[in-house]
């Protein structure tokens, strides 16, 4: 349960809330060779946790709603119990010991976020996260308020924040 939680918390914050694609209301949960994948994506940003050693060689690609999962995530504690995931294409069971949890999940193939994330990168970059942090806190003011986009540009040695805000063109 504690990957599940972990993988939860880590992409839970990246699911969108567009009723026009609702397969990215939730977490694709994706286990393939022992190996589990957790995704959540929206129209900005995407989130994948990846575990190497769950111990099953099942396979399961389902993509659970947001509501069961913050219901989930409150129900799971940190613990190393066993967490079975049962599903029949069109709703799951997750159980452990303590706790049986029963959704519907959504139809639709979760969007192929491997294809994004398999890209070459060329450029590496290492700053100061407290640094980074506060810079970006810094310029956030005069992002867009729905988008709060930021653009980095990154020269040897030196990293641009720049925002693009109607309010101030």
């Amino acid at each position: 349960s504690r990957v599940l939680f972990d993988g939860i918390e880590k992409t839970n914050f990246a699911t969108s809330d567009d009723d026009l694609r609702p397969i990215t209301k939730g977490i694709n949960v994706s286990t393939e060779k022992g190996k589990l994948r957790i995704a959540g994506i929206n129209e900005l940003t995407f989130s994948v946790y990846k575990n190497n050693e769950i111990g099953t060689d099942n396979l399961i690609n389902i993509t659970i709603p947001s509501k069961p999962i913050i219901a989930l995530k409150s129900i799971l504690s940190k613990d190393e119990s066993n967490v079975c995931i049962k599903s029949d294409g069109n709703s799951a069971i997750i159980s452990n010991d303590e706790f049986t949890l029963s959704c519907i999940l959504h139809e639709g193939k979760f969007l192929p976020y491997e294809k994004v994330m398999n890209i070459k990168h060329t450029s590496v970059l290492v700053v100061d996260r407290i640094e980074l942090l506060r810079a970006l806190k810094r310029v956030s003011v005069f992002s867009n308020q729905n988008s709060k986009l930021i653009k980095l540009d990154m020269n040897a040695g030196q990293i641009f924040l720049n925002v693009s805000s109607q309010d101030l063109d």
